[in-house]
């Protein structure tokens, strides 16, 4: 008698066959026995957590908030483009244990946040709009000049929407 693969679900090792399928008695998950392998393969390998945009996230990863969240026991709420540095992956719904400035210990959900790509989030409003190796030089020069206090009264956003326009206009 072949050994089945345990539910991928709850881990149970009572299942059983079911036509082209598998099926676990105690929580009723049924799935494609073809994938059952892969599944297996993926349990073996721990906790598989993912991030908004599907990318896997590990423990020690730098991730964003993408949603203003609520904050139980707060009167403020985790703003978006909050970075949290440090997560720690567990079981259950809320899947990310970290640490986050004013506010403290507290468990995310990893369907709103995004992996971080480790590049810094200085003055990256105007790199987002500037594109292309012409445009970056440009972006360079105006960073230099925020960095000596030129442009320092105007958002950067701003300031990188009229360079741009500037160049696309002639």
């Amino acid at each position: 008698m072949s050994e089945l693969p345990p539910c991928p679900k709850c881990q149970s090792v009572y299942t059983y066959p079911e036509g082209d399928t598998l099926a676990c008695p105690e929580c009723g998950h049924v799935w494609s026995a073809s994938t059952a392998t892969a599944t297996t393969e993926t349990v073996e390998e721990g906790l598989v957590v993912r991030d908004a945009n599907g990318t896997r996230l590990q423990d020690g990863d730098s991730v964003t908030v993408i949603k203003d969240l609520k904050v139980k026991g707060s009167s403020s709420a985790l703003k978006v483009g909050t970075k949290v540095r440090n997560i720690r992956l567990v079981e259950g719904d809320h899947n990310i244990d970290c640490k986050i400035e004013g506010f403290g210990a507290m468990q995310l959900k990893s369907e709103y946040v995004r992996k971080s790509t480790g590049q810094g989030q200085r003055d990256s409003g105007v790199r987002g709009l500037l594109f292309g190796p012409p445009l970056e030089a440009l972006g360079d020069l105006f960073l230099e000049a925020k960095r000596t206090r030129l442009v320092e009264a105007l958002p950067a956003q701003l300031v990188g929407q009229v360079l741009l326009r500037a160049v696309t206009r002639g």
